[in-house]
């Protein structure tokens, strides 16, 4: 059994954390979810690197229990991932830009920079070996959010974000556009924690 241990915060300063960390990689994400089979969450992922590198993977997401799940993934053709992809709805897509930062304890994060209607939204994320692995937490960290299903990038894909106005007081989880800085409201949501029980 494949075991994902991982830990979510939101960005408070994703200016910060871009240049105060060594980039390792930046990609394009496109995903869609295919929905549950066996308590376990469908996904595919299409990458696009620089050089016009593009691969696809086949996930499987167990519920959360507590910062661990199940996870399986498998190599996909790329066509046949457009295939699967072209017919899914909207609410059944996510966009993201994820910029992978080495931090000076040695551990990567994942800075992922939301697209489309959650446009602002700024989600980082640590994998760890063990469920009690001590991390530093860089600076440019905010709350975490690893237990809130609300942040779940399938609930994000069904529940976006679309007004851009004051939610988490003292989270600038924010990237700048044209007119500066943007706070993000969160509303939860009574089916996200059944429906997608954390999953990503």
């Amino acid at each position: 059994m494949a075991i994902e241990i991982e830990r979510r915060y939101l960005v408070r300063d994703p200016q910060a954390a871009i240049a105060n960390s060594t980039i390792a990689n930046q990609f394009q994400i496109r995903q869609g979810y295919l929905g549950w089979i066996n308590g376990l969450r469908f996904r595919v992922r299409i990458i696009g690197g620089g050089c016009g590198q593009r691969s696809a993977v086949l996930t499987l997401k167990g519920r959360r229990q507590g910062i661990c799940r199940e996870e399986y993934e498998y190599p996909l053709a790329l066509d046949r991932a457009e295939q699967i992809l072209a017919p899914l709805p909207p609410t059944r897509i996510m966009r993201k830009t994820r910029y992978q930062l080495r931090y000076r304890d040695g551990l990567v994060w994942s800075i992922d920079r939301f697209e489309g209607l959650n446009q602002g939204l700024v989600i980082a994320e640590v994998e760890l070996a063990d469920p009690e692995q001590r991390i530093e937490l860089p600076p440019w960290v905010g709350e975490e959010i690893t237990l809130n299903p609300r942040y779940g990038n399938s609930t994000l894909a069904r529940l976006p974000i679309r007004d851009r106005r004051v939610a988490v007081a003292g989270s600038d989880h924010l990237w700048p556009g044209g007119d500066g800085w943007r706070v993000i409201p969160i509303q939860s949501s009574p089916r996200s924690a059944a429906d997608d029980g954390g999953a990503g």
